[in-house]
Parts: structure tokens; sequence; C-alpha cells
């Protein structure tokens, strides 16, 4: 078999799993080493993900995963259309919440009386759920959370997470487009690629910014699938207790 493996994080609604995977040239060996429960917590009446758990999770299996191969890549995976947040110093605010919480009854209605539900499915091509990002990123401001007031960076639970993984704060093109606020229509060449001047209309102004806040978008290019971020930050093997990054 091969001498070079890849890691994949691949994280679903009840569960996730670490994998590892190797290609000798002619057939691909892939190996479950790390499956782990995905159970979001009920904090008084809000869904919470149970990100710090998930996180521990993710940290272990690439460990196991990586314990005597020589690992060429990691990928992750996880749903699309959920939020994360970031302060101006990188660190995470607030506990994401669970789209299966409450908080988007009623959002739909909400955005559609600012901005034509025409308009929005003509720029997304996005199905119309109240779960999708849009929808979410609504309810907060709806009912005037204060969390805008010190967000710097939003994106997906995905970007949050590879952003854990390589201290890279990027919004991934197609998973930015599950959350129904990306401008389908602004595309910059024939691979999608998305240009730093363009990122405004990009991530779909005529909807986003009427019912968020403009600096809240991010302002360098989304990444394409397959495009790398970085390499594992020396922050993945911190160790607390020593107050020191091991080598």
């Amino acid at each position: 078999m091969s001498e070079r493996y890849v890691i994949a994080v691949d994280l679903g609604a009840e569960s996730g799993r670490v994998m590892r995977a190797g290609f000798d040239g002619q057939r691909i060996e892939m190996t479950e080493v790390h499956r782990f429960p995905n159970k979001p917590v009920y904090v008084r009446d809000t869904l919470y993900w149970n990100i710090l758990d998930l996180w521990q999770n993710i940290k272990d299996g690439i460990e196991k995963a990586a314990d005597g191969y020589e690992i060429a890549s990691i990928g992750l995976d996880t749903w699309g259309v959920d939020v994360g947040m970031l302060d101006s110093t990188g660190k995470m605010l607030s506990i994401p919440v669970h789209y299966r919480d409450e908080r988007t009854e009623g959002a739909m209605d909400w955005v559609f009386e600012r901005v034509p539900r025409r308009e929005v499915y003509e720029r997304t091509g996005i199905q119309f759920i109240q779960l999708n990002g849009l929808y979410q990123v609504a309810s907060l401001t709806r009912d005037g959370s204060s969390l805008f007031d010190a967000a710097h960076t939003i994106f997906t639970i995905a970007d949050l997470f590879n952003y854990m993984l390589t201290g890279t704060a990027a919004a991934e093109f197609t998973m930015a487009s599950t959350w129904q606020a990306v401008d389908g229509t602004e595309r910059a060449d024939a691979t999608v690629k998305v240009e730093a001047a363009r990122w405004e209309k990009a991530a779909n102004v005529s909807a986003f910014c009427r019912i968020s806040k403009p600096h809240l978008l991010l302002t360098r290019p989304l990444p394409l699938p397959l495009e790398g971020l970085g390499r594992l930050s020396p922050l993945f093997f911190y160790v607390p207790c020593a107050g020191r990054v091991l080598d």
C-alpha cells in the first residue's frame, strides 16, 4: 500500500468519524479509526451543538489516524447551514446553535418583508428552508442579539473547525452557498472562484447585508473545494498543563 495517507473527518447529524485512507495506484484502502456521537445539548430553551466535545473527538481521531503514518493531507466536512462566529482576536463567540433549534421560526417571513422572496431565489438558487444560514442570521438580527456587536468573522461550522485546525479563517465556497447567502450570478471566472474585490456582491449584499451587518462578511476570496487552507496549526498540539507548544 501507499506510504502516504490522508485523513478525512466526517461529521453527520448524529455521529462523527475519522477515517484514514491510502492509495497504492490501483486501489484505495480506508480505515475507520475513530467514531463518536454527535449529541446537541439544550441549555434552557436553546439547542446548541456540543462543539467542544466534537472538537476533542476530532483531535483524538486525528492523533489516532496519524500514529505511525505519514499524512499528506487532512479534510473535514460537516453540515452546512449553521453559524460560527469569531471576535476580532480570533476567539469563538458563543456556542453555535443547532439547526433544529426553534429560533428560526418566522425568520423567513421576516426576511421577505425586507428582501423579496423572488430576489433571494434568483440570486442564490437555493431551496427555501428556514434552517438556512440566512434565516439563522436574520433571527439574531430580529431578536436583537448582541453577538453582532462583537462579531468580526462569520462562517459555517465546517469553516469553524477548519479554523481550529489551521488558524485560517475562510468561508469555503460550497459550504457558504448552503446558507442561501451567496450570489450565484456573481461568478468571477469559469472555476467559480470569487475574487476578493467581488466578495461584497457575491455575498448577496442585496439580502444578507439588509438583515445583518456588512462588517461580518469575510473580505478574502472564498476557497474552492480541494483548495488548501494551510498547515496544521502548532496550537493543535498545545498542552495546557505545560503551557507551551510541543515540537
